[in-house]
């Protein structure tokens, strides 16, 4: 059941580009096309079909962030208060290339 719930949703975004280019837009079905593919459908497949674990999107924001050991911070540059949101942070994600095979360096 679950394999053709995708399956139908994959042909309905699919069916949505094609026809996209028909209706009396100024969206060409080439722009269509571009705008769809450059949103996150494919990384959403890729993590639904190559790294969940239990075939769902449970834990899909967390994957597609990059995160920082605030453990690392050079001394003197971490931030006054560690408690300022009432816990301890021990791990800081944000929006990067994750899984990048390169360290930043700033």
């Amino acid at each position: 059941m679950r394999i053709w719930y995708n399956i139908l949703r994959g042909i309905g975004k699919l069916a949505v580009i094609i026809n996209s280019g028909a209706a009396l837009t100024a969206v060409s079905p080439a722009q269509a096309f571009v705008i769809s593919f450059t949103s996150d459908f494919i990384p959403r497949l890729v993590y639904l079909y190559l790294y969940s674990k239990d075939g769902t999107m449970h834990g899909f924001v967390n994957h597609t962030l990059s995160s920082f050991n605030v453990s690392d911070f050079q001394d003197g540059t971490a931030p006054n208060d560690p408690l300022d949101l009432g816990y301890e942070v021990r791990i800081c994600r944000y929006c990067s290339r994750p899984h990048s095979l390169k360290s930043h360096v700033y």
